[in-house]
């Protein structure tokens, strides 16, 4: 029920006012009369003191002070010569005189010049019960003076001036004492009861000021658990809460750093398991095509080279011994793609840059395969521009224009037409074979850039061996140029474009 620290603090600082005040009543009851007395006991001899002093100045004076007593501190006076006869006495004030030491008052009461019942009752109270309490060393007592109900708090003293004795009698009610006491107390409960009410109403809304920046680092250190680290504490105070609010920012910081440091190696781990197991692949395949594309020549020497050894008669040895000089051209040609993909793989040969006019180039290794666009019968054309300067390897471009005009070739029939172009676009020369013939399927037309692949999945040993276009590619990026091929009406265009030199 009280798990929220908010309510904690309104408990605990509730219980804590509740108790202060709880101390003060049973303080006030159990040490207030005490103290209430030893003050009054003090401030009794204090004013017996300046009695004593001052009783040989006027009568008026010594009756100012003694009213102004009695009206501060709720005082009554009873003061008496030697002879025990009344002075002075709080309930007749106005018969108050000082006396001369050798006049006999006892006659001037009999004639009536004081009340015959107020000298009875100093008689009979100073005279009979009070003689006993007098001394010249002033004490203070409770007891029952006789002048006020109940109990009282009473000084009993003895002025001693020109060899005679004035007794002085100060004393107040006890009882209201205990009533001050009483209305304290009750004022006090009063007062508490509003501090409480009030102390608890501030101390919630303290509480809730206090706590909403705690419950603003929960909900966000919840955020970071969660791995989102998209909102900060704004917390701008100088202090516990504050120090926390900080490290919590600085953690949520390094968290997210750290976790996107991770994410990217993990996102390179994976690419490059990925690129592993894509090479290894790669490297199973090519084994696979390898072995394939030399399997069957292989065969075919081995068949036809046993019947010439045979000797066998009847057989067309000028036939055989051009099947076998065919296939050992096509492996020859296999074995030397497969030392130039070595090499432009690995970077065993340099590159070797010069200034080439890529378009008389083209135009020259185009003129050197006339004789092959007339034996198949295709119809050619040649679109070549001025000024398309590159800086390259001229015997690697001429292998990647070769291998395009060789697919270009391959995928043409007879009476079809190939187009060859070069130009310059400004900042790249763009270079471009066209050739009509059946479009490449959308679903393939990005494989066929893969070492070994042919349109043809029958893989027929007719049309090359499958690296023409996986070596221009390799021979293009070596040179910071792009390639491609787009399906064009009645056709397919294979481009590729370098960086022009100006």
């Amino acid at each position: 029920m009280f798990k929220s620290i908010k309510s904690k603090v309104v408990i605990i600082v509730g219980s804590v006012v509740f108790l202060l005040v709880i101390s003060q009543l049973v303080m006030n009851i159990l040490f207030a009369r005490n103290f209430y007395v030893f003050k009054k006991s003090m401030m009794f001899n204090s004013v017996f003191d300046d009695l004593s002093k001052s009783y040989q100045t006027s009568v008026d004076d010594i009756k100012t002070k003694l009213n102004t007593y009695e009206e501060r501190y709720n005082l009554r006076f009873i003061i008496a010569n030697e002879s025990f006869y009344r002075l002075y006495n709080t309930r007749q004030p106005q018969n108050f005189k000082v006396v001369p030491p050798t006049t006999d008052i006892k006659p001037q009461l009999q004639k009536k010049e004081l009340d015959i019942n107020i000298e009875n009752e100093i008689q009979e109270k100073l005279l009979l019960k009070s003689k006993d309490f007098f001394n010249e060393h002033p004490k203070v007592i409770k007891h029952n003076t006789g002048y006020a109900p109940g109990e009282s708090l009473a000084l009993y003293g003895i002025i001693n001036k020109n060899n005679q004795k004035i007794y002085v009698l100060i004393e107040t009610p006890l009882a209201a004492i205990q009533e001050n006491i009483t209305t304290m107390n009750e004022m006090t409960v009063y007062i508490s009861v509003v501090v409480l009410l009030f102390g608890s109403i501030a101390v919630y809304f303290m509480a809730s000021k206090m706590t909403e920046p705690i419950k603003q680092i929960s909900a966000i250190a919840k955020n970071i658990s969660k791995l989102d680290f998209s909102q900060k504490v704004d917390y701008k105070y100088d202090d516990e809460i504050g120090g926390l609010a900080n490290d919590i920012n600085i953690m949520s910081n390094q968290l997210e750093r750290f976790i996107t440091e991770l994410n990217e190696k993990n996102r390179q781990l994976t690419a490059s398991l990925q690129y592993k197991d894509k090479v290894d692949k790669m490297r199973k395949e090519f084994v696979s095509n390898v072995s394939h594309e030399l399997k069957t020549p292989l065969a075919l020497l081995m068949g036809y080279s046993e019947m010439l050894k045979s000797d066998i008669e009847g057989i067309d040895k000028s036939f055989y011994y051009d099947v076998i000089i065919d296939e050992s051209s096509k492996m020859n040609e296999l074995v030397k793609s497969l030392l130039e993909l070595s090499e432009l793989e690995n970077n065993i040969s340099q590159l070797k840059y010069e200034n080439i006019d890529l378009a008389e180039l083209a135009g020259w290794i185009f003129t050197k395969h006339e004789i092959l666009f007339k034996n198949n019968n295709i119809n050619t054309e040649c679109q070549m521009e001025q000024n398309c300067i590159v800086s390259a390897d001229s015997y690697k471009l001429e292998q990647a224009i070769k291998n395009y005009l060789i697919n270009a070739i391959n995928h043409t029939a007879a009476n079809g037409k190939i187009i060859i172009s070069c130009k310059n676009t400004g900042n790249y020369v763009l270079f471009s074979v066209f050739n009509e013939g059946e479009p490449i399927p959308e679903n393939i037309i990005d494989k066929i850039w893969d070492s070994f692949y042919k349109v043809d999945e029958a893989r027929t040993r007719t049309k090359g061996n499958g690296l023409g276009l996986y070596i221009v590619k390799t021979i293009i990026k070596a040179h910071g140029g792009s390639c491609g091929v787009q399906n064009k009406e009645n056709g397919v265009e294979f481009w590729f474009e370098l960086p022009a030199e100006h």
